[in-house]
């Protein structure tokens, strides 16, 4: 009954796995991954919705079935009693198995937004640990090409001076 696929952690792993080699592909993929897995979480948080309904549905017709049955027996059956039937039906136990595992399915998909939030502020951060890598490496230049011209007019001022 319903989303027959499980989601795939692993390959949401994969997916999201950062790497300082593949650091600029990283930063590209973040909004379309973003995108993905939070359509995925809304069409599993609706999927489950709409399971609850049916449940909902399924628990009515058959409390209904069970108070006509009831009633054409001559017994009287309390409410208690007539939710007790209704939650011991095996098609209705299905159901609600079903509902749990699509609610479980949604917090995972949930799980993975979250998780791509969290990994966003990681490339933010990473981005500016990587300029400012950069920035030191550009200062290292320049103070190696001030070095190499103050040795040559050193070396100039001692020629002259030979």
């Amino acid at each position: 009954m319903g989303l027959e696929n499980k989601l795939d952690v692993e390959k949401f792993v994969k997916d999201t796995r950062i790497s300082e080699i593949d650091l600029d592909k990283a930063f590209l993929e973040q909004s379309s991954l973003r995108a993905y897995y939070g359509a995925l979480a809304a069409e599993r948080e609706s999927f489950a919705n709409r399971l609850e309904t049916v449940v909902d549905a399924k628990e009515a017709t058959l409390a209904r079935q069970i108070r006509a049955e009831a009633l054409e027996q001559g017994r009287k059956l309390s409410e208690k009693m007539v939710e007790e039937l209704v939650r011991s039906d095996p098609a209705w136990i299905k159901m609600k198995n079903a509902v749990y595992e699509a609610q479980a399915q949604a917090s995972i998909a949930k799980a993975f937004v979250a998780s791509l939030v969290d990994r966003r502020d990681m490339l933010i951060q990473l981005g500016a640990d990587r300029r400012d890598e950069s920035k030191g490496q550009l200062r290292m230049l320049e103070i190696q090409k001030d070095n190499a011209k103050l040795a040559s007019i050193r070396q100039k001022a001692q020629n002259l001076s030979s």
